[in-house]
């Protein structure tokens, strides 16, 4: 999946909580 991809998500499960997706975040807060 690419970080613009990403980008695009408003929200989704980071380690198991709830997290907001869509800001430009490094990809090791985003998974």
């Amino acid at each position: 999946m690419k970080v613009d991809e990403l980008v695009e998500m408003r929200a989704g499960v980071c380690d198991g909580q709830p997290c907001v997706k869509g800001w430009r975040l490094p990809v090791k807060f985003v998974y």
